[in-house]
């Protein structure tokens, strides 16, 4: 059963978060543009990608699948979330770029794996540990402009 058709309330915090976040941008313009705000965006970013990586590994590893397949899956989960976010905000797709964004997502979900099954370490602590991974990785990238070299 998908929990939101039962439990409302992750409906009704989605669409009041939405609507506080629509008039504040209809009456302050340049919040749009801030400096803060553009922060804001690449932190929340960082955790929605290593959010989508863990959720990947979890389900699969739930549905009995094995280690590699739980390590791609979260690899997968990591991009379509991360499409998804930026198609919302009307931008060209970052997995599409060269930062550094699936090989985190690849990084965190190898480093969940083998701390769960190399150091019998608790799911919820490795969770944790993969997840500030990913974040301080991404944001990293993004601070001292780390890029996969192009091949011309």
């Amino acid at each position: 059963n998908v929990f939101w058709v039962t439990d409302h309330f992750y409906i009704w915090i989605t669409v009041g978060i939405g609507a506080a976040t629509f008039v504040v941008v209809y009456f302050k313009r340049k919040v749009v543009s801030s400096r803060l705000l553009n922060r804001i965006l690449i932190i929340t970013d960082a955790m929605g990608l290593a959010a989508f990586s863990l959720a990947g590994v979890q389900k699969s590893l739930s549905l009995g699948q094995n280690n590699i397949i739980a390590i791609l899956m979260g690899v997968w989960t990591a991009i379509g979330g991360g499409v998804a976010a930026d198609i919302i905000a009307n931008r060209i797709p970052l997995v599409f770029s060269q930062e550094l964004y699936i090989s985190v997502a690849f990084i965190g979900s190898v480093l969940y794996m083998f701390l769960v099954n190399q150091t019998n370490t608790n799911y919820i602590v490795a969770s944790i540990i993969a997840a500030f991974t990913m974040i301080l990785l991404r944001l990293c990238s993004v601070r001292f402009n780390w890029r996969f070299p192009t091949i011309h």
